[in-house]
């Protein structure tokens, strides 16, 4: 309740505030809520699959990206969250998004799953750093500790995805990823 009492906009954009979707220029940003019941998680299923797939037909040259909490891929501390995983019913891909952000895990990793980038970006601005593990999942390309913010870049061929640490007013970069189509 305090949740949708601060951010009472929300409402606005889907018929749950829990799940929505916003657009800045060509990126569309599908906000799922990966805390749900198993219900709920059916009903965002739904209309994921619903809008991902509308989204790639009305406006073919923009970038979707799936964002949740709890990663169903990872190397982190955290156990995988295998409820959101493609093979409980996310086709992520197939669906039409183009890349998965997550969090929770207070590290960087990239990691690719049958050819979809995954990225866990749970390090914001919390003092709640943990270490990267020695061991990395199948399909992570790397991982890296601290907090820092991504700046995201899209072109109708390209999307760019710096991560950066904050030590300055722009940042330096620590790790790039880029995902290409042509258009």
């Amino acid at each position: 309740a305090a949740y949708l009492d601060y951010f009472a906009y929300l409402g606005s954009l889907s018929d749950n505030p829990l799940w929505y979707e916003v657009s800045a220029g060509n990126v569309n940003l599908f906000m799922l809520d990966s805390e749900a019941s198993p219900d709920q998680l059916g009903e965002q299923r739904e209309w994921l699959r619903s809008a991902l797939t509308e989204s790639r037909s009305t406006e073919p040259g923009d970038w979707n990206i799936v964002m949740f909490h709890r990663p169903p891929f990872t190397s982190g501390p955290h156990e995988p969250n295998l409820e959101m995983r493609p093979d409980a019913g996310w086709d992520y891909r197939a669906w039409g998004a183009d890349l998965v952000v997550t969090g929770h895990q207070h590290v960087y990793e990239e990691l690719e799953v049958d050819g979809l980038p995954y990225l866990v970006a749970g390090v914001g601005a919390s003092e709640l750093v943990r270490p990267c593990p020695t061991d990395l999942t199948d399909g992570s390309s790397g991982c890296v500790e601290g907090y820092g913010a991504i700046l995201v870049t899209a072109t109708g061929s390209t999307l760019t995805l710096d991560y950066r640490k904050p030590d300055g007013a722009a940042g330096s970069t620590v790790r790039t990823l880029e995902i290409s189509r042509s258009e």
